[in-house]
């Protein structure tokens, strides 16, 4: 069955938001068996790259010469997706999962400063519930202001960032 137009789009993005919101079950089931959770976020990080060497080095002329941004695109989402991995044995997963889906903020501020996109009220918005929400999970009122408290969440805020 081939998948096109919106409802191939819409499958997919959920399918991509599923397959990220369980992402932490193996990491935590690797860490359980006795592999350190560095090295289980590695292991699921580097397997990709090594099956994608291959083709890249096979069009590697193609891909530098017609699309590099694609090329940093794909590396940048690499990226993000391994600070995704690294953070979760790091700090709580709803954390971890809060931290990076603050996209819609480093969209925002990107958009703006690298692009010099308008700000609509939609955006202000996607910001205010964004920085609302990451005040009601590190408890604003309790502590003072809402940081990141450890390593992990600081990764984890890194992945959002990068992936924007």
């Amino acid at each position: 069955m081939r998948l096109e137009g919106t409802r191939g789009a819409m499958l997919s993005a959920v399918y991509a938001g599923v397959a990220f919101g369980l992402f932490w079950i193996p990491l935590r089931a690797l860490e359980a068996a006795g592999l350190p959770g560095a090295w289980a976020s590695a292991a699921f990080t580097v397997m990709p790259v090594l099956l994608v060497l291959p083709i890249y080095w096979l069009r590697r002329g193609e891909i530098r010469a017609r699309n590099w941004r694609g090329l940093l695109g794909g590396v940048l989402a690499g990226v993000a997706c391994g600070f995704y991995a690294l953070s979760l044995p790091y700090t709580e997963i709803v954390r971890a999962v809060l931290l990076f889906y603050l996209t819609p903020i480093w969209g925002f501020l990107l958009g703006r400063l690298v692009l010099g996109e308008a700000i609509t009220p939609v955006r202000w918005m996607a910001v205010l519930i964004g920085l609302f929400g990451i005040a009601v999970i590190f408890g604003a009122g309790e502590s003072g202001l809402p940081l990141p408290q450890n390593a992990g969440d600081w990764i984890a805020l890194a992945s959002g960032l990068t992936w924007a």
